[in-house]
């Protein structure tokens, strides 16, 4: 296959294509309601797909769903897209829709504490502290802006940055909580008080506990825990995943802020440890104006991806969003991007911004005043394309027609389009998990390591290297070689 991206026809009826290294320097997609976006965007979608490229996407909506439901063929012929589009998809694509905090979909967790294996750089280690213990102090509701928040997101700082550094790391709610009532098993107790005194303690304590009962641990609990392996690996082989997080199931906005940080937290942390050339991972959020506000909004999830935005090119991972108002985003975020789908746009504010983005791209001031001046009669699906690296003109563009529905999909008719095969697997993985990184024990070198009473060798056999088992739940352990322990990742915790 030629490694291109065929998104419509120009104005003359030529098809209109990208190449697929175009991804890499990240799409912005903008356009009033109704103009489209979400439906080009869902065309790259088809399209890396057909490139053998894996795609994350937040759906905060539902409409990105129906990228599991193929098209029919005569509708699509009929409305100029060749069949062989539909067969290719149908072919490779591998849909999962997961639903988290529910089973709606295929169950989908977080652990806000889980510790990347890779973390080994000092200024990453803390990066990494720093968004554990602002998640936790966000879930409970604290302001991060005010003296109390700002308090406890330091004292639980200290907690986890001193675990760490003892290798006894905390990697559960209830041992945290447990830390924050008994904080000099860790820190000094004079500094633990200079933070927040017992009585601010009982409370953030009390509260961290809330996090583990009732509607709240369904966020830690249900389903597949969220992690790389799970979202790049297919469950048939051969076939490109395609992992729609369906945020309809959440309904809490901090709960979704929540999702959305810790999947791009665990997109980065992958990413710095399988740097690639060549495309090799789409970031899709829709709608993502919530997520990336402008300056001085600053919700949970603004800081990860505006660090994506600005390091993901250099690992081989595409960012895309799509938004109404180009006045809705981050302009740093923003101007990272080197493609532009730009649709209808009637107002004058709107229209200024895009001047001000391509003059930054230094496009040509002829061509920068007819792009201004066409975008209030531009038709629903057309688009003009601002792509500097391929084209030297923008490229005025009509959408070609997707070989998958377009449609809004309800949380309880998921499951009628999740294949049987993937409901299977990704179930079952809910119940167990995953292994990977760089800390696993290599079977050649386990005859010296320590062995305590909970960790079993399993017998030799036919001359291979024994593995090492936990004795409680009999899942295969990993030597921690930074902390010189044994971890256990079905009880979660250290042995």
């Amino acid at each position: 296959m030629d490694e291109v991206l065929l998104l419509g026809k120009t104005q003359e009826g030529t098809e209109f294509s990208i190449p697929k290294k175009a991804l890499r320097k990240h799409v912005v997609t903008l356009g009033a309601s109704g103009s489209g976006k979400t439906v080009f965007c869902k065309c790259i979608i088809e399209e890396s797909v057909r490139n053998s490229i894996p795609a994350i996407i937040i759906d905060p909506q539902g409409d990105i769903a129906s990228l599991a439901i193929p098209g029919k063929e005569t509708e699509i012929e009929s409305k100029g897209t060749s069949k062989n589009l539909l067969e290719d998809y149908k072919q490779k694509a591998e849909v999962r829709i997961f639903t988290p905090a529910s089973k709606k979909g295929l169950g989908l967790s977080v652990n806000p504490l889980k510790i990347p294996s890779n973390l080994t750089d000092e200024e990453e280690r803390i990066r990494t502290i720093d968004l554990m213990s602002s998640s936790v102090v966000r879930l409970i509701n604290y302001d991060m802006e005010t003296e109390a928040g700002k308090a406890s997101n330091a004292f639980l700082f200290k907690l986890l940055q001193a675990g760490m550094k003892r290798g006894t790391p905390i990697t559960d709610l209830e041992t945290l909580a447990n830390y924050v009532d008994k904080p000099d098993l860790l820190i000094n107790i004079n500094e633990a008080d200079s933070m927040l005194n017992k009585k601010e303690r009982d409370r953030l304590s009390k509260n961290i506990r809330f996090l583990t009962t009732g509607v709240e641990q369904l966020l830690f609990s249900i389903g597949s825990s969220v992690n790389m392996d799970l979202f790049l690996t297919p469950v048939t082989p051969g076939k490109v995943p395609v992992n729609i997080i369906y945020l309809n199931t959440l309904n809490k906005d901090e709960h979704k802020q929540f999702f959305v940080t810790m999947i791009g937290n665990e997109i980065y942390n992958w990413m710095l440890s399988h740097p690639k050339e060549d495309v090799q991972l789409i970031f899709y959020i829709d709608e993502v104006s919530t997520y990336l506000p402008p300056h001085p909004r600053n919700p949970p999830a603004k800081e990860i991806l505006k660090l994506l935005f600005k390091q993901a090119r250099k690992y081989g991972v595409s960012c895309m969003m799509s938004t109404q108002n180009p006045s809705d985003i981050d302009y740093k975020a923003m101007s990272q991007a080197a493609t532009w789908a730009l649709g209808r746009m009637m107002t004058e504010q709107d229209k200024s911004k895009i001047d001000a983005l391509l003059i930054s791209m230094n496009s040509g001031s002829t061509d920068r005043r007819s792009v201004v001046d066409a975008l209030s009669t531009l038709k629903p699906g057309e688009f003009i394309i601002v792509s500097p690296d391929y084209y030297d003109k923008p490229q005025r563009v009509k959408t070609r027609w997707l070989v998958t529905e377009h449609r809004t999909l309800e949380e309880e008719t998921l499951r009628d389009y999740i294949d049987d095969k993937i409901e299977t697997v990704l179930d079952k993985k809910g119940t167990q998990k995953t292994t990977q990184g760089s800390n696993q024990v290599n079977p050649q070198n386990t005859q010296n390591l320590p062995i305590g009473s909970n960790i079993t060798p399993t017998p030799s056999n036919y001359g291979r290297t024994p593995e090492y088992l936990c004795a409680t739940c009999r899942t295969r352990l990993e030597y921690i070689y930074q902390y010189r322990r044994w971890y256990c990742r079905g009880c979660n915790k250290y042995l």
